[in-house]
């Protein structure tokens, strides 16, 4: 046990790993079972037309179930291929669509900050800005407050 302790709190180049960065993914699960749920419910009602409910809003209840299926899907996709890590002197990991890499002498600013959609709501990411201006955008962190101060500690 404690070997695997010293392996995990060490990162390939020797850096100490201070906090990793994890990932929501309990709202896309329970997206799916609810939406495979309503459209279980929308064909049994088409199928058995007992009610005077319109057949038409069963159709809009599949297309939008199979609509946020395919969302929830493709966030735990991305969520597998997360990553953040933060150690003594750099932060690393994946996006989910791009890997980075900053040393700390590079970050010139650490913030939370929202995005407002329609679809997602209000979701509030990480976003990391480098001294070469560009941006990481880390987004369905649990810890976002912890690693954003481990950071902020260490620029």
């Amino acid at each position: 046990m404690d070997t695997e302790k010293l392996e995990k709190s060490y990162d390939e180049s020797e850096d100490k790993i201070l906090i990793e960065g994890e990932f929501r993914s309990i709202a896309f699960i329970v997206g799916i079972v609810m939406s495979v749920v309503a459209m279980i419910f929308s064909i049994f009602s088409i199928i058995n037309p007992k009610e005077q409910f319109p057949v038409s809003i069963d159709y809009m209840i599949m297309i939008f179930a199979v609509l946020c299926i395919a969302m929830c899907i493709k966030e735990l996709l991305l969520n597998r291929s997360r990553k953040l890590t933060v150690t003594n002197s750099r932060v690393f990991g994946n996006t989910g669509r791009n890997s980075f890499d900053i040393s700390y002498s590079d970050i010139s600013n650490v913030d939370q900050k929202v995005r407002k959609s329609i679809i997602y709501g209000s979701t509030i990411y990480l976003n990391i800005k480098t001294s070469s201006n560009t941006e990481v955008s880390i987004e369905q962190l649990k810890n976002l407050e912890k690693v954003s101060q481990v950071i902020k500690s260490k620029i």
